[in-house]
């Protein structure tokens, strides 16, 4: 079972011993271990150093460092690039994608983005409002041209988490939000990066300022999982304003959630593995339609 080591707070030293991480703080060990069992590494304190043997280790290993800001959103990323035996002929492959196959990838994204969105909150009693953004994830058009995503984002985040929430808002909700999110970018980047894609060719968005539109792109569907995790952990935690040790804790353990991909039931980081490679064979035409990881919306943390 691969590990999210997080590493939040100040004064850290991450560096290598004995060929494994060692995370020190005012000289003693805090964390010891191996590079191998590591899944992906969220740095979100201030005055962490690192040595060079241990980035080197990372890329080696293929381990995403992520770089948070105080709310626990990315802020930096790094990724090994060109690892993979294929990585010259899939970068090829995304950059002669049509536009009517972004456009229909695209669309089945959004489309599974809002199905998701839709189960949760039949899961939680909802059923008005879950039953309205499934028929609107019905009516997604090529390339999403009807912008149905914000449509769908206007209903479910007020019914959600209440008609006074909004993303801006510096609480718990957020703090499990951001910090969830950060999750599944890192296990999204690892499956692009370790396919031998290119994370700066999105599937349907481009941004100048976003090396990552990719990894931002094809995470869409899987949010809503983690928006069950938030409602939730939330719900649990009524007397808690910010993100305890047990809360990330808690939220890490998305990774290893149990989700159905086709026919079979395998662990999140497992399946989104599967699911990108379902996107290379969309761009190789190989397949008509993307795979999805499918989720139980009734579940306990």
């Amino acid at each position: 079972m691969w590990k999210i080591i997080d590493i939040g707070g100040d004064e850290y030293f991450l560096h290598v011993k004995h060929d494994c991480l060692s995370a020190d703080k005012n000289g003693k060990n805090i964390l010891t271990a191996s590079f191998t069992d590591i899944h992906s590494i969220i740095c979100h304190g201030g005055r962490i150093t690192y040595s060079d043997e241990f980035i080197r280790k990372c890329i080696n290993h293929k381990i995403p460092i992520i770089f948070c800001d105080s709310t626990h959103i990315p802020s930096g990323m790094l990724l090994p690039f060109l690892q993979h035996v294929d990585s010259a002929d899939r970068i090829t492959l995304q950059i002669k994608a049509t536009q009517a196959q972004k456009k229909q990838s695209w669309k089945q994204i959004i489309q599974e983005k809002l199905f998701n969105q839709s189960q949760h909150l039949i899961a939680q009693g909802l059923l008005q409002e879950g039953e309205k953004i499934q028929i609107l994830s019905k009516s997604v058009c090529s390339g999403d041209t009807g912008n149905c995503e914000a449509i769908g984002a206007q209903i479910y985040f007020s019914v959600i988490f209440g008609n006074r929430f909004s993303r801006k808002q510096i609480n718990l909700i957020n703090g499990i939000l951001n910090y969830g999110y950060t999750i599944i970018r890192s296990c999204i980047a690892r499956a692009v990066t370790g396919s031998g894609l290119y994370p700066i060719f999105g599937v349907f968005h481009s941004n100048k300022q976003n090396p990552f539109c990719l990894i931002d792109d094809l995470m869409e569907p899987i949010r809503p999982l983690v928006d069950m995790y938030a409602s939730k952990l939330a719900k649990n935690n009524t007397e808690i304003d910010e993100l305890s040790p047990l809360l990330k804790k808690n939220i890490i353990g998305i990774i290893n959630h149990t989700v159905k991909f086709g026919n079979q039931e395998q662990e999140l980081s497992f399946a989104i593995q599967n699911y990108i490679r379902s996107y290379i064979h969309f761009l190789e035409k190989r397949e008509n339609c993307l795979m999805f990881p499918k989720y139980n919306y009734d579940f306990k943390i």
